[in-house]
């Protein structure tokens, strides 16, 4: 605990109580468990963060990882491509609600949201509009801490110092509301001539305490979003990849947005990697010219790294075909008519767990129930839940 007081600075996190607070430092971990430096296991019941969606240790993952590192390190996307980037993108294609979509990467879910704002609004500029220069984003909305991401979010979060660097937003309510869709359709029809894009989290928004709305209220937002003609932005970084029951929310919501942000679950946990994933309505806008004022001047040092392991059987696609099978919803599987998540098969996490559902899968396990801060202390096997403000993401 010293060693790491000493030179580590912990994000959302007081370093001057740091050590107080019993911190978990994690050695290793199997399965669905973390094990700290004196050996106890922790129910990793937030996925560390919610990305690994498959668990820690997956052979398959692992073997993949470590055979494509075998072949090269990393090398650019900037110009330049590379084979497992092209299967991973072949792979995404098959699987996410976007018409005939191309992918920018990215390393973070934060940084793909950035992107999709720079893209709308350029997307215009391209078309010889210049005066839609703002967003429309809802009430309780959480798109990462990124300046653009701040500042399409609801505060909260210890952003207040930074809200002179926040840009405005044309707020709407969020899903707490009952009348949220109406209302947010009156101001967007209000606001319509100056929107650059209006960006969502369907069906869930986690950071505001997993504020869940109805689907064809969602799915009668979007629609109005699109018949007035500007672009809709899904952040599905925490809601993809199976937490909501539908590989994408989006689909549950029966819509298909202009740009797609991913993350999180994407690589399995197994390497931070993003992506903002556009239609092809929106990618033709930015094509002309080499080095024409219509190219997207942006990109980062490893934005779709070499080292993802190749899509046949790397995180993706086992992520995917975990998440969307028959017998998986909201990551608890079953074994004939049992509902008990079973041990082998237990992989895609919950987008929140509860005590009942911790209590369930420790009766199962045989593992402690969540007793609240002793079970969740270090030195003593319990669960690994966080009283940090990202705990609920």
């Amino acid at each position: 605990m010293q060693r790491d007081a000493a030179v580590v600075w912990h994000g959302f996190t007081q370093m001057a109580t740091y050590a107080d607070n019993a911190p978990i430092v994690v050695e290793r971990a199997e399965g669905r468990e973390l094990i700290d430096v004196d050996g106890n296991r922790y129910l990793d019941a937030i996925s560390s963060l919610w990305v690994n969606t498959l668990g820690h240790r997956v052979p398959e993952l692992d073997k993949a990882l470590t055979d494509q590192a075998a072949e090269v390190a990393h090398s650019t996307l900037l110009g330049n491509g590379n084979r497992t980037v092209i299967e991973l993108s072949e792979a995404l294609a098959t699987r996410v609600p976007v018409d005939e979509m191309h992918v920018l990467y990215a390393s973070d879910g934060a940084a793909a949201v950035e992107q999709a704002l720079k893209i709308a609004f350029q997307f215009h500029t391209n078309r010889g509009t210049s005066t839609r220069t703002r967003y429309l984003a809802l009430g309780g909305a959480y798109h990462g801490d990124t300046i653009g991401g701040i500042s399409l979010g609801a505060g909260g979060f210890g952003t207040t110092v930074f809200d002179p660097l926040r840009f405005d937003v044309v707020r709407a309510p969020g899903y707490d509301d009952p009348s949220w869709c109406d209302t947010a359709i009156g101001i967007l029809e209000t606001h319509a001539d100056e929107l650059a894009a209006v960006v969502v989290e369907p069906l869930v928004q986690g950071a505001a305490g997993i504020q869940v709305a109805e689907a064809p209220d969602v799915e009668r937002f979007a629609h109005a979003v699109q018949s007035v003609g500007l672009l809709l932005i899904a952040d599905e970084v925490a809601t993809g990849f199976g937490r909501t029951g539908t590989l994408f929310a989006s689909e549950q919501c029966g819509f298909r947005p202009d740009l797609l942000c991913l993350g999180k679950g994407l690589t399995g946990g197994y390497l931070p990697m993003s992506a903002t994933v556009a239609s092809k309505a929106v990618y033709d806008a930015f094509l002309g010219e080499d080095l024409s004022e219509a190219t997207f001047y942006h990109g980062h040092s490893y934005a779709g790294t070499r080292s993802l392991p190749p899509s046949p059987c790397g995180t993706f696609s086992s992520s995917t075909s975990s998440a969307s099978s028959p017998t998986s919803r909201n990551g608890l599987r079953s074994s004939g008519d049992d509902s008990t998540p079973t041990s082998s098969d237990d992989r895609t996490s919950p987008l929140c767990v509860d005590t009942a559902s911790c209590a369930a899968w420790s009766s199962h396990h045989r593992r402690p129930t969540c007793g609240g801060a002793d079970a969740c202390a270090p030195r003593r096997s319990g669960v690994a839940f966080s009283s940090a403000p990202w705990a609920t993401w």
